[in-house]
C-alpha cells in the first residue's frame, strides 16, 4: 500500500496539514471512483444512487426536489434535471402536494427500490473492503474527523 507521498511522488509536504489535505483529497477521488464505477455497472450516476438512497429512506413518503438537494452528499443546482431523467427511467415518480399545489413531491418507485435491492449488496462490498482495513472504532474516529469539516467557524 503506497503512502501519500509515493501515491503523489513528492520528497516532502509543507506541513502536517498540506500532507493530510492531500491526503484527504486523494482518498476521496480513490473512494468516488470505486462507487462510480459500482454505480455504472448499473448504468446509473452516483448522484442518482444518491437522489435513490435518500428517497428510499423516507419511502412511503416524499421529499421535495429541494429536501433531496439538501440531503445530497455532492450539493447540484441541477437537481430538477437529475430527477427528470429518472423519472423518465421509471425510478422516481412526481406529485403535486396535497396542501399546496405548487409543491412537488418526489417518491421512490418499486422500480427504483428494486434497483437499491440489486446494488445493495455490491455497497455492502465495498463497505467490507473498508472493514478490513479499518476498524470500526477508527471508521468512527474518521467520521467525527470528518464532522469537523462541516462546523462553522
Amino acid at each position: 500500500m503506497p503512502t501519500i507521498k509515493e501515491r503523489l511522488v513528492v520528497s516532502e509536504f509543507r506541513s502536517p496539514i498540506h500532507e493530510a489535505l492531500l491526503g484527504l483529497l486523494v482518498a476521496s477521488s480513490h473512494m468516488r471512483s470505486s462507487i462510480d464505477n459500482l454505480m455504472g455497472e448499473f448504468s446509473i450516476s452516483t448522484e442518482q444512487y444518491n437522489i435513490l438512497r435518500i428517497l428510499r429512506g423516507v419511502y412511503p413518503n416524499a421529499h421535495t426536489c429541494g429536501e433531496v438537494s439538501k440531503r445530497m452528499i455532492d450539493r447540484s443546482p441541477d437537481i430538477t434535471r437529475r430527477i427528470d431523467s429518472m423519472e423518465a427511467a421509471g425510478l422516481v415518480s412526481r406529485n403535486k402536494s396535497d396542501e399546496d399545489k405548487r409543491i412537488v413531491m418526489v417518491t421512490i418507485t418499486e422500480k427504483g427500490r428494486d434497483l437499491l435491492n440489486k446494488i445493495d449488496p455490491r455497497v455492502e462490498e465495498l463497505e467490507s473492503a473498508i472493514g478490513k482495513r479499518f476498524s470500526a472504532e477508527e471508521c468512527e474516529h474518521f467520521s467525527h474527523l470528518c464532522s469537523r469539516f462541516l462546523t462553522e467557524d
